[in-house]
């Protein structure tokens, strides 16, 4: 288990080479609808799993988890369900440009307080999903 892919390539809720996460979720459905399918102009899920693609179950422990799940925080980290769970800006585009997207500069917020070490979030690719940023506190 590592985040050097994360770290590299970054994230919805990382930049390239800011710092290291783990991205994980709740089922492999999420798992792999946010990261290795991705959806057609017609919302059509297509492609197939990267390879190698490894798929497990871990049992953790997070603490000091910032649960973005509460629609009633949004407005309070100025950002909204929107925003959160949004493919635009593109962060490759972005990144590309030397710049983060808000959901990427809202992990950096979180990673430089050093109090929080973990982001739970609305997926992206599944409704019904849940996917889990951890490793965001500096200590």
């Amino acid at each position: 288990m590592s985040a050097i892919g994360a770290f590299e390539r970054g994230g919805r809720f990382n930049a390239p080479n800011r710092f290291p996460v783990l991205y994980s979720a709740d089922s492999q459905l999420t798992a792999l609808l946010e990261d290795a399918l991705f959806v057609d102009a017609e919302d059509q899920s297509r492609g197939a799993p990267r390879n190698p693609d490894l798929i497990l179950t871990l049992e953790c422990t997070l603490l000091r988890v910032l649960d973005l799940t509460v629609a009633d925080l949004h407005a309070d980290l100025g950002t909204s369900y929107e925003e959160l769970v949004s493919s635009l800006p593109s962060r490759f585009i972005a990144n590309a440009r030397n710049r983060e997207t808000p959901t990427q500069q809202l992990g950096l917020a979180c990673f430089r307080t050093g109090r929080v070490s973990a982001l739970k979030v609305l997926s992206a690719a599944n409704p019904n999903g849940i996917v889990w940023i951890s490793s965001l506190k500096l200590s």
